[in-house]
This record gives C-alpha cells, structure tokens and sequence, in this order.
C-alpha cells in the first residue's frame, strides 16, 4: 500500500513538471483581498559533490532526512517545487531536481539554510520521441530530419 501511494506522489509530482505553473498568494490587493500570481515554473537541477565541498564530508540517513525537511521548508518559502533529489550518501553526491520561477530563486533557498551547491543549471525534459520531430517529404510520407524515405 505504502509503494503504491509513492506511486501516486510520483505521478502528481510529474503532472506539475508537465503543466509548470506555481500559484503564489499576496496580501493585500483591493480591499485586502488575497491575491493570486500564477507563475511559469522552469525546471532546475544543482549538483552537490563531496569533492567540491558541496556536500557533507559524513552525513547518516536520518541526518539527511532531518536537513531534507528544512530544505523543503527553505524552498516553499522561495516558491521552489522540490521534484526529487537523487542522491548516493556513500558517494557523496547529489542532484537535486526542482521547479522555481528562477535560479535565483533556488540559490536563495540553499542560502536560507547554508548549503553550497556546484552548480544551478536550468533544464529541458527530453524524451526521445521530443528527438524526432517528424516532418513531411515531397512524396507525403513521414520523416524525421535528416533521414531519407522513399526512392532514392
């Protein structure tokens, strides 16, 4: 039951990577109202490597369970989505995937709780039917650029 309900997280989690928007409330507005700014998310990945200082020289599961709470903390308030972070504690590496109005915006949730990062890199999810864009040939049929069909 557990896995399955992980599942489920999973793919709500994906389906805001598919339609990347972040509704941020405001105070005030007219008459006091609350007021909702719907932002285009992009999607993020930062590197963490233990050779770069960027990750802690010893760290248990449940030390990185307990900073991961903070961090998740650190991000909402930055309006940062933490998608998933992949990561080997034996390594000493990690790669954190999120979505964020801005890379700025995920630098200043690493700063909020002092963690260095190598790098905050802006990303694209690919998959490879993205990589063929298929197009039409003088003869009506289908191919992807690039690849001849047909007669030659």
């Amino acid at each position: 039951m557990k896995k399955i309900l992980l599942s489920i997280v999973a793919v709500a989690l994906t389906t805001l990577v598919a339609a990347p928007a972040f509704a941020a409330e405001k105070r005030g507005g007219e008459n006091g109202r609350h007021e909702r700014k719907i932002e285009k998310l992009k999607l993020f990945i930062d590197v963490h490597d233990r050779g770069n200082m960027t990750f802690p020289a010893k760290i248990s599961e449940e030390e990185f369970a307990g900073f991961f709470a903070t961090y998740e903390a650190a991000c909402r308030e930055e309006g940062v989505i933490l998608l998933r972070i992949h990561v080997s504690l034996e390594e000493g590496r990690a790669y954190c995937f999120t979505a964020a109005p801005s890379a700025d915006a995920v630098r200043r949730a690493h700063e909020r709780v002092g963690l260095p990062y190598d790098v905050i890199t802006e990303v694209s999810t690919v998959s490879p039917g993205d990589l063929f864009r298929f197009s039409s040939t003088s003869n009506g049929s289908q191919s992807a650029p690039g690849v001849k069909v047909g007669r030659q």
